[in-house]
């Protein structure tokens, strides 16, 4: 039977915009390790529908405040990951590779947002600015808003619960080796705008 890890696919897709940061951090910290929840394919299936690719598009536009990709690289990379779906979004047709679509789409508009200003200002108010280091308090903000504006409704409270402890740890982890703040936000939107409860309904 075919295990599909839920929820946390988005945390080992977020290596590949940190490089090896991830890997070392994980290991050198295995007290912090996250335990990924484990559902059968089938109770995937039977228990959840799934949103439209344009439904999703479009969730990840309000949670980022992005309306229109400016940068051609951008633009190329979500007609791109979009181009790799199936075309129809069906449970039975669910793979890591729609996922990790959803992911590079998400990754885009969350590019977008860290670099102007004024969208990431509006998205996270109290984040201050960009440059410099993110304080706990800027991280405790990071993590209310995600919970709500991103998550909120997606998943049960216990669920959303787990989803911001697994995000917590990732970014105290890659803060304690030294990434800057723009890395973090930017690592924290596309985790939580490509994380399975925004793809699934």
């Amino acid at each position: 039977m075919k295990n599909i890890i839920l929820l946390s696919l988005p945390l080992l897709m977020t290596s590949c915009f940190f490089g090896d940061k991830i890997s070392s951090s994980l290991s050198s910290k295995s007290s912090n390790r996250v335990s990924p929840t484990i559902v059968t394919e089938e109770e995937l299936i039977s228990s959840v529908g799934l949103n439209s690719y344009e439904s999703i598009v479009a969730q990840i536009e309000q949670d980022t405040g992005v309306t229109a990709l400016t940068n051609n690289e951008r633009r190329d990379t979500v007609e791109n990951a979009l181009s790799t779906l199936p075309d129809k979004h069906t449970a039975s047709r669910f793979s890591d590779a729609v996922q990790k679509s959803v992911f590079q789409v998400a990754a885009a508009y969350c590019d977008q947002m860290v670099a102007t200003n004024n969208i990431v200002q509006s998205v996270f108010p109290e984040i201050g600015n960009m440059g410099g280091d993110l304080s706990d308090a800027q991280l405790q903000h990071l993590l209310d808003v995600i919970q709500e504006r991103f998550w909120g409704g997606t998943a049960s409270p216990e669920s959303l619960a787990m989803l911001r402890n697994d995000l917590e740890v990732m970014i105290r982890d890659f803060r304690d080796d030294g990434l800057p703040k723009t890395s973090l936000v930017f690592g924290a939107c596309t985790y939580a705008s490509s994380t399975s409860n925004k793809i699934f309904n």
